[in-house]
């Protein structure tokens, strides 16, 4: 933000905002793929569309890992129906797939199984 904003936004303000994020200890989403002492700063949404049904889940991190520091985005849509269960197993394993990726030495495990 720093970059993309200069003057606008200070680094100590942007440290702020990855703090606040990285209070978001919710156990889902690109969680739930995660290291149980991983560090993540995150901001997931969902929501009953008009017609009373999920459609879309989405989380946006950053993952502070050893191996590398990654910002993984993920938003999965279905027009007709978005089980929230099988949505959050997919954004998990997708998170989970990320992170071994750049952690061969510190790989995360499934759980969910």
């Amino acid at each position: 933000l720093v970059e993309t904003f200069p003057g606008e936004i200070t680094q100590g303000e942007c440290q702020l905002m990855i703090d606040i994020l990285s209070g978001n200890r919710i156990g889902l989403l690109i969680e739930a793929g995660l290291p149980p002492d991983a560090v993540t700063a995150h901001k997931h949404g969902w929501a009953q569309e008009l017609d009373g049904l999920l459609h879309s889940m989405s989380d946006a991190a950053i993952i502070f890992s050893p191996g590398e520091d990654v910002v993984l985005n993920i938003f999965i849509y279905d027009p007709d129906r978005l089980d929230f269960d099988q949505g959050n197993r997919l954004i998990a394993r997708l998170s989970q797939t990320v992170y071994n990726f750049f952690n061969l030495d510190n790989q995360a495990y499934w759980w969910f199984d």
